[in-house]
């Protein structure tokens, strides 16, 4: 196809799509159907159903469908938008890991996004060792996660996946112009201070990592951020503003779940208050593809309460979305 969509036709078919993007009514409507088919009829049928990673399979592929479009149909943006397919990808290659650790996950769900992949689904059909897994990010957009010393905890690679996939999103900034870096920059230092904060708590809580540990894994992989000059009293305003509610308190510290939902609800808010600041500026880009992410990720959460029974109540607390 070749590309026929200027900046002014992408930014208003980008507002349109933020208007079509689900509200937590709807979320509230397919928790409430209980079964797949019941909520998506057009898209999952009822024999299908009962494999919930194909639904999920089928939900994502659907859901990422404009993209794919805007992609074919313009040069704006391609190379941005084909960066953020790679978060979901992201989540196909820390399976591979899970299957060079020999690990069992408990859902085995592939995000396709042909024809933009760099990893192929018959992989997992594969015994793949440590040195396999290294080899098959070698020549990828993760090279990073094997330059230097070799990890050899599951965790340390399982981090290294998460910043460096951030870093490839980030690092498309560099080929936005001057006035507009600076926006796409301060959308995405929120989402890496995020991460930081994250990835602390889990290597504290779930591995069990002294806090001097923690602070040289994470400088080592959060140290990119330095490339971007004159950001260094914002990124210390955002760690403030993300920090300031997970102080050790009289209750203990918060679960590493709860930490993570409160921050990308926070981050949710802040995309969504601006994504109307200027129509044209890449705001509403930046920030349509996370409200995209989140929509994708509710789906994802609904699926997977669904399939082991959790009560509604429950899964439409854990939605990401306007309160």
């Amino acid at each position: 196809m070749n590309p026929y969509a200027d900046k002014n036709y992408l930014h208003a078919k980008i507002h349109a799509l933020r208007d079509q993007l689900l509200k937590r009514n709807d979320y509230i409507k397919i928790i409430n159907a209980q079964k797949p088919h019941l909520a998506f009829p057009a898209l999952i049928s009822e024999t299908d159903a009962e494999d919930y990673c194909k639904v999920k399979e089928k939900i994502f592929r659907n859901q990422i469908k404009k993209l794919l479009l805007f992609i074919e149909s313009s040069d704006y943006c391609k190379d941005l938008f084909k960066s953020f397919l790679r978060f979901f990808e992201t989540g196909n290659v820390k399976l591979l890991l899970a299957k060079a650790f020999d690990r069992t996950m408990v859902i085995e769900q592939w995000n396709n996004i042909s024809p933009y992949n760099a990893f192929d689904k018959d992989l997992l059909q594969r015994d793949i060792s440590l040195d396999e897994f290294k080899s098959l990010l070698g020549n990828t957009y993760l090279n990073n996660v094997i330059a230097g010393d070799f990890p050899s905890k599951y965790e340390e690679l399982e981090s290294r996946i998460d910043f460096y996939a951030a870093r490839c999103f980030f690092d498309f900034s560099k080929e936005v112009l001057f006035h507009q870096r600076s926006i796409f920059q301060e959308v995405m230092l929120r989402k890496v201070v995020l991460l930081k904060i994250v990835w602390s708590f889990r290597l504290r809580q779930n591995y069990g990592w002294d806090d001097d540990k923690i602070s040289s894994h994470l400088t080592s992989l959060y140290d990119f951020i330095d490339e971007f000059n004159g950001k260094a009293e914002l990124i210390k305003k955002i760690e403030r503003q993300m920090n300031k509610k997970f102080h050790q308190t009289s209750d203990g510290i918060p679960e590493v779940s709860d930490i993570e939902n409160e921050l990308e609800r926070n981050f949710w808010a802040y995309i969504w208050k601006n994504f109307s600041r200027d129509f044209h500026s890449i705001h509403c880009v930046i920030s349509y593809l996370w409200l995209l992410y989140y929509q994708i990720y509710n789906l994802f959460r609904i699926i997977e309460g669904l399939r082991f029974n959790v009560s509604p109540d429950i899964i439409s607390k854990k939605i990401i979305c306007e309160v």
